[in-house]
């Protein structure tokens, strides 16, 4: 009987942990079957989906147990598969008396015994895609028809990291756990209580298969760990795929169990809202949470372009007039473009010039393409280059890749996931790609141009991988994938805003507007706007710059 029912199951591997004194004929070790049943519980995955695994006829579950000082173990296949609960049949070596029999899926994941302990391991590095261990634990008598039934949980919870919305991609997320609490490596559980368990190491390093893009909304990275609780919270380290490593500490009392799910509060993400705003020969960078009225109250950076002159081989009095400041490569960088017909990517921390070019007629705006390129926007004017999209390799200063024609070019996008350049300018928004990106010989070629709802475009920015916002005479949400135009409401009686942020996780923006100009200039506005409803006429706050004519804001973090 016992042959065909070994010849039936195939492989198997069982654990049972039996401490029982050897006195009659129960206490023999033989050869005993048992049919088990078996149900898994779920666990929480990448996107914090509930999962629950349906077993397969050639998925393994097994059991071990301890029969006079030696340790069996079995793996069977379900008798019933197509759900998540099924019999077992095992054949093991035990005793056919009541003992601890430990049970776990999958069979081929590490599991032993020692002493009352149940041994495991909890990976120190993962993935984001790993398929908890489930493990449970039963006292029976192993020989008995049913004589065992298991309710098998993961052995960890799982916390989530938000990494907040940035211009980064990321490689990696290590958390380390505060106050000595250990959440990984060789963990125990003892097998009369397995609520408690013991890891060995207070660190987990999340290596993703692809770098995690960032640029478009913020995301998400789970994080496999031991269930405790952890009073003093965790540091969290990005890592870039650029190297940069951004370390954030998320303070607050966590507590992990079995199968479940904690989300932390976000990480690489300022405490405050950063803002970057240019115009004259001035940029500024400010503590947008520090400000009571007027930007000179928590100005954290600033620049003179004047200073560039040298580096850019033009007078003092050409290095004015900015119309645009980008913070560009981790915010490591900041891209300038002034309608004084040049355009600069800088270093931050050193004020060096990076690439320059002055062969760019009016331009105002400018776009970082993967650290390889830098598209300029020019607008209309008498020059040959004027109205046009030029195109430059980021190692060939003032040396034009490529151009193509855009009536009063004014805004400049690029889009990592779609592999797509935007530009704007009129009533026209132009689709390019880069053809040869990779030849040294990249050249823009026109797949697509629409016409927006309102003329006089002053500014296009990114808003996530299907959405752009174009604004100038009112201002819209353009839908990349249905070519539709949805109006922002809040500017329906503005006819010249000049930039404009918008977040839509939080329904946030930051704009400037001269509809109604301030300052010297027809263009310029001397208030930075900031509103919360993009469908109210409510401008929730205003920060006054009194001595500049600022053209544009940009967010460097919400």
């Amino acid at each position: 009987m016992y042959k065909r029912i070994l010849s039936y199951l195939g492989s198997a591997a069982l654990l049972v942990s039996s401490f029982v004194s050897c006195s009659d004929d129960k206490d023999e070790v033989r050869d005993l079957a048992s049919k088990c049943e078996i149900t898994l519980g779920t666990y929480y995955g990448a996107g914090q989906k509930n999962v629950t695994t349906i077993l397969k006829d050639t998925d393994r579950a097994a059991i071990m147990l301890n029969a006079g000082g030696t340790t069996y173990s079995a793996a069977a296949a379900p008798l019933l598969p197509g759900s998540s609960s099924s019999l077992f049949l095992f054949n093991i070596k035990a005793a056919a008396e009541a003992s601890d029999v430990v049970c776990w899926y999958p069979a081929d994941e590490t599991v032993s015994l020692d002493g009352e302990d149940i041994v495991y391991t909890i990976p120190e590095t993962q993935d984001g895609n790993w398929t908890p261990l489930m493990l449970g634990a039963d006292n029976a008598v192993v020989n008995s028809y049913r004589g065992c039934k298991f309710k098998l949980e993961a052995v960890c919870g799982t916390l989530y990291i938000p990494v907040a919305r940035g211009d980064y991609s990321v490689k990696s997320v290590t958390v380390k756990a505060k106050g000595g609490v250990m959440i990984a490596g060789e963990t125990r559980m003892s097998v009369s209580d397995p609520s408690v368990s013991r890891a060995s190491s207070p660190e987990i390093t999340v290596n993703l298969p692809e770098p995690l893009d960032c640029r478009s909304a913020s995301r998400e990275v789970p994080v496999f760990c031991a269930p405790v609780t952890l009073p003093e919270g965790i540091e969290v380290t990005v890592t870039t795929d650029g190297g940069d490593k951004l370390t954030s500490t998320l303070p607050d009392e966590i507590t992990l169990s079995r199968g479940g799910r904690y989300v932390t509060g976000a990480a690489a993400e300022s405490e405050s809202t950063v803002l970057v705003f240019c115009g004259d020969n001035m940029v500024y960078m400010i503590n947008a949470d520090l400000v009571g009225d007027v930007y000179t109250e928590a100005v954290i950076w600033s620049l003179n372009v004047r200073t560039l002159a040298s580096q850019l081989g033009l007078s003092e009095s050409r290095c004015d007039h900015l119309d645009d400041c980008k913070i560009v490569d981790n915010g490591k960088k900041l891209l300038l473009s002034s309608s004084y017909n040049w355009c600069a990517l800088v270093d931050i921390a050193t004020s060096k010039v990076l690439f320059y070019t002055t062969q760019c007629p009016n331009a105002h705006s400018a776009e970082y393409i993967m650290g390889k390129y830098i598209a300029v926007a020019c607008s209309s004017g008498s020059g040959d280059d004027c109205s046009k999209v030029q195109l430059y390799d980021i190692n060939q200063s003032n040396s034009i890749l490529s151009k193509s024609s855009l009536e009063s070019a004014h805004g400049v996008v690029w889009n990592s996931q779609r592999q797509e350049l935007y530009a704007a300018g009129g009533n026209v928004l132009q689709t390019y790609t880069i053809e040869g990106m990779d030849s040294g010989a990249a050249s823009l070629k026109l797949v697509k141009s629409v016409s927006t709802p309102q003329g006089g475009l002053h500014d296009l920015t990114f808003v996530d991988d299907n959405t752009l916002c174009v604004a100038g005479v009112k201002a819209y949400l353009y839908n990349i994938g249905n070519g539709s135009f949805d109006e922002m409401k809040h500017f329906t009686n503005s006819t010249g805003i000049k930039s404009l942020n918008y977040n839509p996780e939080s329904g946030e923006f930051w704009y400037t507007d001269a509809t109604v100009p301030e300052g010297n200039e027809s263009w310029s506005s001397q208030k930075i706007r900031y509103g919360k409803d993009r469908n109210s006429a409510t401008t929730e706050r205003i920060i006054r710059v009194p001595d500049m004519d600022m053209y544009k804001v940009r967010v460097k973090n919400w």
